[in-house]
């Protein structure tokens, strides 16, 4: 597929500007000429959305295609992570199927729609306002547009082109990075999500470890409380056994004397 360079395209208006100040857009033979280059452009255009259009409908090609829309990209992005349920309702909206037919007499409409858009700014501008570049640009850059787009390549130039069209152009790269940007905002979130996830998970397992710790020194504290106190039950007995023995001495002593 051949494809625009956009240098070209900034030196081709440039061009024009350039050609267009060498111009005397006040006399009336330079505007009806610029008018005339202006019909031919249409005619030649319309001259080959007609053929295409036969073209198309003699090859009635069925073959079934995915159209996808642009903001899918974006879509994809966001739900990257997401279940593979979401995934699929969401690309389920935002894609259609169709046929290489229908794709083709759709893509003729759009262009000839495109270019009634066109050729209504330009009356503005020209007949009411009375600017004479813009029709110059106009008819310049059409011909560059018809001689890169997809359906000339492929109906004029004899090129097999995969459905659907590649269309690169500023707003499918916008679309690009807006998607790269989108994919990688939800990634980054999501390694923060794990990170903070991690980080209540170690401080639960440190608010556990500290409450086995703190149930073993509780523990310890109770069997060194009940130790303490059988030494001090034991300390008790002893010293009743003592004082028992020193009585019965002392009755002994008594019953000798009385002897």
């Amino acid at each position: 597929m051949i494809t625009p360079n956009p240098s070209t395209q900034i030196f081709t208006i440039l061009g024009v500007m350039f050609a267009t100040k060498r111009l005397d857009m006040t006399d009336s033979k330079i505007v009806r000429i610029i008018r005339f280059a202006f019909i031919v452009y249409v005619i030649g255009l319309q001259a080959f959305l007609f053929y295409a259009r036969i073209q198309v409908k003699a090859r009635n090609d069925r073959t079934p295609i995915k159209i996808t829309n642009p903001m899918s990209k974006l879509l994809e992005g966001a739900t990257k992570n997401q279940a593979g349920q979401v995934k699929n309702i969401a690309s389920s909206l935002l894609s259609s199927q169709s046929t290489c037919l229908e794709y083709d007499l759709k893509q003729i409409k759009s262009m000839n729609s495109g270019l009634l858009v066109n050729m209504g700014m330009l009356w503005l501008l020209h007949f009411k306002m009375n600017q004479v570049q813009p029709i110059i640009l106009q008819t310049v850059q059409g011909l560059q547009n018809l001689y890169y787009s997809p359906l000339f390549q492929v109906y004029a130039l004899g090129r097999n082109l995969k459905r659907p069209f590649e269309n690169p152009n500023a707003i499918s790269s916008m679309m690009d990075m807006a998607a790269g940007a989108v994919e990688k905002n939800t990634s980054i979130s999501n390694d923060g999500a794990e990170d903070e996830e991690q980080i209540v998970s170690s401080s639960d397992d440190e608010e556990d470890s500290e409450g086995e710790e703190e149930e073993e020194e509780s523990e310890e504290e109770e069997e060194t409380e009940v130790e303490k106190e059988d030494s001090d039950e034991d300390g008790s007995d002893d010293d009743d056994d003592t004082e028992a023995t020193a009585d019965d001495s002392d009755e002994e002593e008594d019953d000798d004397e009385e002897d």
